[in-house]
C-alpha cells in the first residue's frame, strides 16, 4: 500500500495543485514527473536503452504504481492542458 499512496496517490494530489495554481493560465508553468525503468521490465541484450516507445513490463507492485502515476500525469495533461488550449 505504501508504493499506491506515495506514488499513485501522491501523484495525483501533486497534479490537483497543479492543476488549481494553473487553472487561468498554464504559460510558463511545468510539472516534472519522473518514472522508473522499471515500468519497462527488464532490458533485452538487443536493445540498447530504454526509451519512452517501449511496450510496459511490470514486474512487482511498485512497478505498477509507477506505471499508474505516469499514466496519470499522462491524462491530466491530455484533460486540462490539452482542453484549456481548445477553449
Amino acid at each position: 500500500m505504501i508504493f499506491v499512496l506515495t506514488n499513485v496517490i501522491g501523484t495525483v494530489n501533486l497534479l490537483n495543485v497543479a492543476k488549481n495554481i494553473g487553472k487561468n493560465n498554464f504559460e510558463g508553468r511545468r510539472f516534472y514527473h519522473v518514472s522508473t525503468n522499471e515500468v519497462y521490465g527488464e532490458l533485452q541484450h538487443s536493445d540498447e536503452f530504454f526509451v519512452e516507445t517501449i511496450k510496459y513490463d511490470l514486474l512487482s507492485p511498485y512497478s505498477a504504481s509507477k506505471a499508474s502515476s505516469d499514466h496519470f500525469v499522462r491524462v491530466y495533461h491530455n484533460t486540462y492542458y490539452y482542453l484549456k488550449l481548445l477553449k
